[in-house]
């Protein structure tokens, strides 16, 4: 099953998870503007639109703990909300900080392990570069594995492959002026990667095959 988005905006109360507004579901978006993606390039999943229901039970209880251990870490969300990405066995949160930091948190939707970890706009490399950056992972996640990439600034991911493999990528949110506005993609894999991410980003109306070093 390949994952969906939810954004969600987080009401600064002390109790941390007051009041919630869903911002975005799950939708499609082909690979291209304009048209639909080309056969060796399937699209990236995206958000679309307000959604409906907020999601499962165990994903809203997750993301109630996740945000609320974060804010008592001084890592709380800042006033663009978090953004959900939910799969069978686990949910993945992802928010900035007021200090222009960019936090992933992951929990098993069957109450196992929680934990949540974040990175400075740093990572992402220079703000000229062409190139897209790994900022999480590989990590894994219900027996296979998953990244996080962002896009350069101006460009965006549209299609992700190991071992000639495609990957399910989805497309999460863009990111503020402090990261540059870089595109943020959730990847998940059918297992841990062993060698370089085949990349194809498409800035400036053109399309490049980047070879992303993983730590796997």
């Amino acid at each position: 099953m390949i994952p969906s988005v939810r954004r969600r905006r987080v009401t600064p109360a002390p109790a941390a998870l007051a009041a919630c507004l869903v911002l975005a579901a799950c939708g499609a978006q082909g690979a291209g503007p304009g048209g639909p993606a080309a056969p060796s390039a399937p699209p990236v999943r995206t958000s679309a639109g307000p959604s409906g229901p907020s999601g499962s039970p165990g994903a809203e209880r997750a993301e109630a703990a996740m945000v609320e251990q974060a804010r008592r870490k001084g890592q709380g969300p800042d006033g663009s909300g978090v953004s959900r990405v939910a799969s069978p066995r686990a949910a993945a949160f992802l928010w900035e900080t007021a200090g222009d930091r960019l936090c992933l948190g992951e929990s098993a939707l069957d109450g196992g392990m929680t934990s949540f970890k974040c990175v400075r706009a740093v990572t992402a490399g220079p703000r000229d570069s062409p190139a897209a950056s790994l900022l999480f992972g590989p990590g894994a996640l219900g027996g296979g594995g998953r990244v996080v990439l962002a896009a350069p600034p101006g460009g965006e991911v549209v299609l992700v492959s190991h071992g000639g493999a495609r990957a399910e990528t989805t497309f999460v949110r863009t990111l503020s002026s402090g990261w540059s506005g870089r595109r943020l993609y959730y990847v998940v894999l059918p297992a841990l990667p062993r060698g370089p991410l085949d990349v194809t980003v498409r800035s400036g109306g053109k399309e490049r095959v980047q070879s992303l070093p993983t730590t796997g």
